[in-house]
């Protein structure tokens, strides 16, 4: 049993490091080997889809995108945006768990996530000076701020999994007593 944990906690912790490896790589690519923009262009014309969205206006990091004026933008918008809290939430749990599966740590909850919240910073930080270094590409504090919502996000879910286990293992514990 005990190396079945150890080698648990040793890909739980190569899970981490892989899932930065992956942000480390998104972080590199052009603007347009990311861009959803041709593929929205073939799946419908602009007007079909400006007629299906609100008329809403967002402002972020000093640009303004008009829904109906530039849908595909305003689309890929909230796809990338949606992109940053999921690979974010996705890194803060996987850390969760592979914190929590150390020694003494399941109890040191505070910890774990002040960890985790560290990590995810510099992980969100290192992310955007890459970008910076990437073609069309623009750096912004806004986008830790994301990063950092996915990542209390991950966090809160890989918490309350971790309860929801325990009081399933109790109940078993006490079913068979």
């Amino acid at each position: 049993m005990g190396s079945i944990r150890r080698t648990s906690k040793f890909f739980l912790g190569l899970a981490a490091l892989a899932w930065c490896g992956l942000i480390f790589r998104l972080s590199r690519q052009s603007y347009a080997q990311q861009s959803i923009r041709p593929w929205l262009r073939k799946l419908a014309p602009k007007e079909v889809i400006s007629e299906r969205l609100p008329e809403v206006t967002v402002y972020y990091d000093g640009a303004v995108i008009v829904a109906r004026q530039d849908p595909y933008r305003f689309i890929e918008f909230f796809v990338r945006k949606g992109g940053h809290l999921t690979i974010y939430a996705i890194l803060a749990a996987i850390a969760t768990f592979a914190l929590r599966s150390l020694p003494g740590m399941r109890a040191k909850r505070a910890i774990a996530t002040a960890v985790v919240l560290v990590l995810t910073l510099i992980v969100a930080l290192t992310d955007e000076g890459l970008q910076s270094r990437a073609a069309l590409r623009t750096p912004t504090l806004l986008d830790v701020g994301v990063d950092l919502i996915g990542a209390v996000i991950g966090l809160w879910i890989s918490w309350g999994f971790g309860r929801k286990r325990r009081d399933t293992s109790r109940k078993r514990k006490d079913d068979q007593a």
